[in-house]
């Protein structure tokens, strides 16, 4: 299983058949939380048993001062804005967990999780709602987080959340959190504020699609995301119609021709990643 809590690395290990054998064996010697280092790769990996599944898996660990590299940006991240001392110590306790992932990489699944906050320190991943034909839900990027639904209560989790690319994220456990929010008025301030951003994402989302057909999911997501700008004139930016297709589960074929026919009546206009909502009234 293509997981991130299964990481390969066939010239570390040799051919993938070898990966069973070495798990097995490091599950007998080695305890949960346990690490070892590849030096010829320069790679520290960490043992650790999930709370669902009771194996022995092998992650990468971002090694230190790596994590040094992410300590002003953490410092400006919503979770720590404004708060007067970073805790630095409790974010490299050995709760905390910073973990790497190639493209492609599972890293929260329906039954494969884990109770944290995680927030991307680099890359992008791609939330996926669905287990058989799975819907785009929404796509993270450096700065952002998820896990939040589950960080003080049980599962499942309801999504899958995979690497759009090489990413690396922090993983803060409840009693971690808990620690933070115990220490940091602002902390507690800010966590609030990301569940409150979360519901009003996860609103417009259930907006759009209880809207109805292709036409009508597409004319409600215009009408939601196109804001004023500067001339006064509503403007969704930073549009990738092949992304929107599948963020409203409609065929870009579809979309396409959607979007092209509301162009031609004059109620929007496309410019490069832009679309301007000219007459929003007859949508």
């Amino acid at each position: 299983r293509n997981s991130a809590h299964n990481y390969r690395n066939e010239n570390t290990f040799g051919a993938s058949g070898n990966i069973v054998l070495i798990h097995i064996v490091l599950s007998l010697f080695i305890k949960a939380g346990d690490f070892f280092i590849d030096r010829k790769n320069s790679l520290v990996y960490t043992l650790f048993v999930s709370n669902d599944t009771k194996t022995g898996d092998l992650v990468k660990t971002t090694d230190i001062e790596t994590r040094k590299k992410y300590i002003p940006a953490l410092k400006r991240n919503f979770l720590f804005k404004g708060a007067e001392d970073y805790p630095e110590t409790l974010l490299n306790s050995a709760k905390a967990e910073w973990l790497s992932f190639e493209n492609g990489e599972v890293i929260y699944d329906y039954d494969d999780y884990k109770n944290c906050l995680a927030i991307i320190l680099k890359g992008k991943v791609s939330v996926v709602k669905g287990k058989n034909h799975g819907s785009l839900f929404n796509t993270l990027k450096a700065g952002e987080a998820f896990g939040g639904a589950i960080l003080f209560g049980d599962g499942p989790f309801i999504a899958r959340v995979s690497a759009e690319t090489a990413s690396d994220i922090l993983f803060i456990p409840s009693d971690v959190m808990k620690s933070l929010m115990a220490v940091s008025e602002r902390i507690n301030m800010n966590y609030i504020c990301y569940l409150t951003d979360s519901l009003k994402f996860l609103n417009e989302r259930l907006e759009i699609f209880s809207a109805g057909g292709a036409y009508e999911r597409t004319a409600r997501y215009l009408k939601i995301k196109c804001r004023p700008n500067g001339d006064g004139v509503p403007c969704a930016e930073g549009i990738n119609l092949s992304s929107l297709a599948e963020y409203l589960s409609v065929g870009r074929a579809t979309l396409y021709r959607i979007l092209g026919g509301l162009e031609e009546r004059g109620i929007i206009k496309k410019e490069g990643r832009k679309i301007y909502l000219i007459k929003g009234e007859e949508l």
